[in-house]
This record gives structure tokens, C-alpha cells and sequence, in this order.
């Protein structure tokens, strides 16, 4: 959402960055390969091991942002390719194509973090966290600036904005959230299909295109409303026991179509004031 939504760039590194954070884990963490495995307690390699993923995505946000449009994706792809062979024939620090194993999670505050109730209440904490952040980014003047350098980088460069460094300060950002951009590149390809990857005019027609895709996900329809926020399917899930006494999640309803405002009228939206716990009233 960051690089692709607030600052119009498509990465195609973002799993990279997050497999370099995998890495770093093992390798500062313990692991059971016999390769490295520093034992650093998990206080000093989980937040070194974001920090390390959000380094490595700055640096290849200062190689691609010097380019823009299927230029930038290309490049960011290169690096993707280039990261992949490196890892695999890298035996001294990556331990080529055998990778890492052994890796467990800590028990931390007493608490074995590998058990499935304990490990979704610390996913939902950290989704939610990143979440926060994201929006908090986008709505303060970095993520505003962001945002301007996306709409006109001519016009931000003109009242003293440095373009280069807000993107690669997303590239950042977007790296100590690193996740699976499988969608975006998904509404990427289609696009370019769909204007049979012309890309004149500051990419009109490829923005236009994007702007109106109906794109079909492993999850339902997406599509963009007037502000390229997102229309999607929601799930409402509960956790539930398997017959096997494992958990896990159940899909109790399906809400299609989720927009920014609920399904409520914009204007009416806008009345009810800030959105909390209780308003808009969820009967």
C-alpha cells in the first residue's frame, strides 16, 4: 500500500525483502544447520532482522527510483533474480540451496509463541500494528508529500521537495512491512495487458486502466473506488476446533464488496463523524 498506493511505485522485491529478514533470523538467531547460528537473544535479532529488510529495501529503492513506470518494475525484478542465486549459491552466510532449518520461534514472557493460540493473538497484534503505521504514514506530511510526488513529481520538485528521497524513504518504510504483493502484480500485468503495454503520456492509459480493473483474487473481486481505495470481499472469521483438536480459522460470513465507507452513502458517512468502537453502530 505504501510503495504501490501512496507513492505509485510497483516493487517486485517486496518478498525478497522479507526472505533477507528470514535470513537474518537464522543467521543471528539459532538454527540446527551448523551454519552460523549466532544465538543472539530474540530481543536483538527480531527487530535487527527488520531493520536489516527495511536497509536492504532503501537500497533498492536508490537504484529504482531514478526510473519510473514498467522501468522501475524491471529493475526491482532484476534485483529479485539477482538476490535468488546469490542465496542459492552462497554456502558460507546463506547455506546455498538447503536454506536454514531448525529455526523455532522463542519462548518469550513464558509463553510458547509456536502454539496456534498464542501465535494468532501475536499475528492479529502485529497486522494490527502495521496497519496503524500505515495509515499514521499516510496521513502525516511524509505520506502527504508521498502522495503529492506521485500525482505531479515535477510540480513537488518545484516547491522544494526532494522526489528522490521521499521513495526511497518509502521503498523503507514499505520494507519493514514486507509482505506478499501477489495482487498488486496481478492488477499490474492485467493492466498492461489491457493497453497492450502502452505506456505513453505519463502511462495514461495505464493508470486509467488500473483505476477502473475488476480484478478476480484468490480471495473475490477487487476494484478501486474514486480515491484508489480498495472494494473488496471481507471475511468474518472465528477461531474454531478441528476434529483433530487442532485450530483453526472458520469462515463464519462473507461481506462482499467492502468499501471505505461501509456501504453507507458517502455523505452520510462523513456525518457520522470519527469512526470508533461504536459509530458506526454495527447492528
Amino acid at each position: 500500500m505504501v510503495l504501490a498506493g501512496y507513492g505509485g511505485m510497483v516493487s517486485m522485491a517486496q518478498l525478497t525483502v522479507a526472505g533477507v529478514a528470514g535470513y537474518a533470523v537464522a543467521i543471528l538467531g539459532p538454527n540446527s544447520t551448523g551454519v552460523l547460528g549466532l544465538n543472539w537473544p530474540w530481543w536483538i535479532y527480531a527487530p535487527l532482522a527488520i531493520l536489516i529488510a527495511g536497509i536492504v529495501s532503501a537500497l533498492i529503492g536508490a537504484i529504482a527510483v531514478r526510473t519510473a513506470g514498467i522501468y522501475t518494475i524491471m529493475i526491482t525484478l532484476a534485483t529479485v533474480a539477482a538476490f535468488f542465486y546469490l542465496a542459492q549459491q552462497n554456502y558460507s552466510l546463506f547455506n546455498g540451496h538447503s536454506g536454514f532449518r531448525g529455526v523455532a520461534p522463542p519462548d518469550a514472557f513464558g509463553v510458547s509463541w509456536r502454539k496456534p493460540v498464542p501465535f494468532y493473538y501475536l499475528s492479529l497484534a502485529v497486522a494490527a500494528l502495521c496497519y496503524s503505521a500505515v495509515v499514521y504514514a499516510s496521513r502525516s506530511p511524509f505520506g502527504l508529500t508521498l502522495m503529492a510526488s506521485r500525482d505531479n513529481p515535477r510540480r513537488a520538485r518545484a516547491v522544494g521537495h526532494n522526489v528522490a528521497a521521499l521513495r526511497i524513504a518509502a521503498f523503507l518504510y514499505a520494507g519493514l512491512f514486507a509482505h506478499g504483493y501477489y495482487i498488486e502484480a496481478k492488477a499490474m500485468l492485467a493492466a498492461l495487458d489491457k493497453v497492450k503495454g502502452d505506456l505513453s503520456g505519463n502511462e495514461a492509459k495505464f493508470r486509467d486502466a488500473l483505476a477502473h480493473l475488476e480484478l478476480d483474487t484468490p480471495t473475490g473481486k477487487v476494484k478501486l473506488d474514486k480515491n484508489r481505495q480498495a472494494i473488496a470481499d471481507n471475511y468474518l472469521t472465528e477461531v474454531a476446533t478441528a476434529g483433530d483438536g487442532h485450530l483453526y480459522n472458520k469462515v463464519v460470513k462473507v461481506i462482499p464488496a467492502v468499501n471505505q465507507t461501509l456501504g453507507i452513502p458517502e455523505a452520510d458517512f462523513m456525518k457520522l463523524g470519527v469512526a470508533n468502537r461504536d459509530n458506526p453502530d454495527c447492528k
